[in-house]
């Protein structure tokens, strides 16, 4: 039988059991994330609010410098040693040299640019900084014709403009990829601008669209406009690497989903900080978005299939 005192025992013991049961869990750590950006535009703020949406509870608030001239340097360095970042994540070319030159450890993830851009720099900080990350803008060749086969299905012969003095893939495994997505593709090696109308007119009928990957060096505010002149005179449609090159005349512009290249920054950055290993993780944009010029495809009699089966918030008619 019990008595008083074991059963008051009992009911003490419940209540420390219940007491521990229904304690909150431990609040986490929030990781510190510094970012460093130097470049602006609606393409950058995009990007931002995705990787701000990805961090949203692992990450405390997200700082971000916007770099200046002046402030590159010991600028950097100053916001630096006041954040104390568990990561540094850097938004353009100038944003990843300055974060390359920093002497801490820490890891660093480059985003808002192309491979070639960040080989590099990621290269110093692999061994100072250990892991590095990087969720490049490239568009892979067979995504660039599986999109262009939905929209212009019986376009099936496609030009590239290459820059040969940058890195990529050879033309054997480039016209590999082409056949292998029904594609046939003729490839001119362009490295001047001075040369590149001469190269893009050489493409007429040969090809059905010339694609004119992102290269800054062809392809710029100074040659946009004599290229799209001459496409429209000649009848031979661009395919370009961005809405804005599309707006300037570009037939079709097929380019990464700004915002969820900014949340794959995120989730890049958290992987980063979570394993034990100093193994580069390198990712390309798992979202596409496609533009077509509509009043440029009028003049130029290019026929697309209005359901193309790209979803209807990644893909616009610009008129």
């Amino acid at each position: 039988m019990t008595t008083p005192c074991q059963l008051n025992l009992v009911l003490w013991f419940a209540a420390v059991a219940a007491t521990w049961h229904s304690a909150p869990p431990p609040v986490p750590i929030q990781k510190r994330v510094l970012v460093l950006t130097s470049a602006r535009g609606e393409a950058y703020g995009a990007a931002l609010s995705g990787l701000r949406s990805s961090l949203a509870g692992y990450a405390g608030e997200v700082e971000v410098v916007e770099l200046t001239e002046s402030s590159i340097g010991t600028g950097v360095q100053d916001r630096v040693d006041r954040a104390h970042p568990d990561a540094v994540i850097a938004f353009g070319t100038k944003a990843l040299s300055a974060a390359a030159a920093l002497p801490q450890h820490f890891p660093i993830v480059a985003t808002m640019m192309f491979r070639s851009e960040s080989a590099a720099d990621l290269a110093g900080p692999q061994s100072r900084h250990g892991q590095h990350a990087s969720v490049s803008l490239d568009l892979p060749l067979t995504d660039l014709l599986t999109h262009l086969k939905r929209l212009l299905p019986s376009r099936t012969r496609a030009g590239m403009i290459r820059n040969p003095s940058r890195p990529g893939p050879g033309t054997a495994a480039l016209r590999a990829e082409a056949k292998h997505a029904g594609f046939t593709l003729v490839i001119r090696d362009c490295d001047r601008t001075d040369d590149l109308l001469r190269t893009f007119l050489s493409f007429r009928d040969e090809v059905d669209f010339v694609w004119c990957p992102p290269e800054s060096t062809l392809f710029n505010g100074s040659t946009i406009k004599p290229l799209v002149l001459a496409s429209i005179r000649s009848g031979l449609p661009i395919v370009g690497f961005s809405e804005n090159f599309v707006r300037a005349g570009a037939a079709v512009g097929v380019y990464p989903d700004y915002e969820d290249v900014g949340r794959q920054t995120g989730e890049v950055t958290r992987l980063l900080l979570e394993r034990n290993n100093d193994q580069a993780l390198a990712v390309s944009p798992r979202l596409w978005r496609v533009a077509l010029n509509g009043r440029v495809a009028q003049m130029l009699g290019l026929h697309y299939a209005e359901s193309s089966g790209h979803d209807d918030n990644r893909f616009q008619v610009l008129r």
